[in-house]
């Protein structure tokens, strides 16, 4: 049983707050639900046949009714059903439901005599032509389609919300219900959203987001944001490998104790393990050779005597060997991940 009533236990509280089977509605901090005010929820009525698949069980732990209705006063979380069997029975303060008259709202007629309106719930549901997050390379765009379906789905307007430096351009055909987002990316690594706001005539508003991300393309170049100094990145193991030496802070190498933190964000000094799998497909021609030291230090603990491994190219392949540590030596930066942005 659906019904209203004041707080018993504030006398000078006017407020009228909806019950179930006379006990307060709450919310999930416990505060009573208020039927009218500024911070009363708005109210949706649907049928059981027209609730969302998710929606399985009412309020009261019970199956839905496909022909009854139900209310929520929670923004569709809970539904409590207020007609059909056992909802349109015993002594209520709701006489009547019309749910018919008109397919904007039900108007509820109480037992004293006074009416009410509450909006029926309306599904609108917006689809993409992409699933998942939409991978855009660097300074370029990506058309997608969506199309939107619904018993109230023509006539709506479209307001598209981005953020960081991303860029939408949209067409949406309101007569149809479908459109087309041209989405920019920025020219750094960025992760985002774009939401799709769909409202009527009446102030009701749908939402829907896509997840956007820039991606990598192979030779892509890699500016260091650091200093804004620009390295050109090759795949090698399923890895990217910086083929220019690392002149952060300074252009004469570095010692092996100057290499912690030393990569940009994300990056790392390649281990003997690295340097070894890259010696199975290693291109001297892509890689270039080391500026400083002739060598590369690998980011593997030191040795056991006291010095630290580099890498050398010999010929058309690698080999290592042992090296002081405070004599300066090429540096070269790795990032796990060939699909990995940057």
């Amino acid at each position: 049983m659906i019904g209203m009533k004041k707080d018993p236990a504030t006398p000078g509280d006017e407020t009228l707050y909806w019950t179930v089977n006379d006990a307060f509605m709450t919310t999930p901090d416990g505060s009573y639900v208020p039927v009218s005010g500024k911070d009363a929820p708005t109210p949706q009525v649907a049928a059981g046949a027209t609730l969302p698949v998710t929606v399985t069980q009412d309020a009261a732990g019970n199956a839905i009714v496909m022909s009854a209705y139900y209310l929520s006063v929670d923004g569709g979380t809970l539904w409590y059903k207020v007609s059909g069997e056992k909802g349109d029975k015993g002594d209520s303060l709701i006489e009547s439901v019309d749910a018919v008259s008109s397919d904007e709202y039900v108007l509820f007629s109480m037992a004293d005599g006074t009416t009410f309106k509450v909006a029926k719930y309306i599904e609108i549901t917006i689809a993409f032509n992409v699933s998942g997050t939409l991978s855009v390379r660097k300074n370029s765009s990506e058309n997608v389609n969506f199309s939107v379906s619904g018993s109230y789905a023509k006539n709506l307007s479209l307001t598209t919300i981005v953020g960081g430096n991303w860029k939408v351009l949209q067409y949406y055909d309101e007569a149809v219900g479908s459109g087309t987002l041209t989405i920019q990316a920025p020219g750094a690594w960025d992760h985002n959203k774009v939401v799709l706001l769909l409202t009527d005539q009446k102030g009701r508003v749908w939402t829907s987001s896509l997840t956007v991300e820039t991606t990598w393309v192979l030779g892509d170049p890699f500016v260091d944001t650091r200093d804004e100094r620009t390295y050109t990145i090759y795949r090698f193991d399923n890895k990217l490998w910086m083929t220019e030496d690392l002149k952060y802070t300074k252009a004469n190498g570095y010692t092996y104790n100057e290499l912690t933190n030393i990569c940009p964000q994300g990056w790392r000094i390649p281990t003997n393990e690295d340097w070894s799998n890259l010696n199975d497909n290693f291109d001297v021609s892509a890689f270039g050779s080391a500026s400083v030291g002739g060598g590369w230090w690998s980011g593997s603990p030191v040795n056991g005597d006291g010095t630290a491994s580099i890498w050398l190219i010999n010929a058309s392949s690698l080999s290592s060997e042992h090296a002081n540590l405070e004599i300066p030596r090429s540096v070269r930066c790795v990032k796990d991940g060939y699909n990995s942005p940057y």
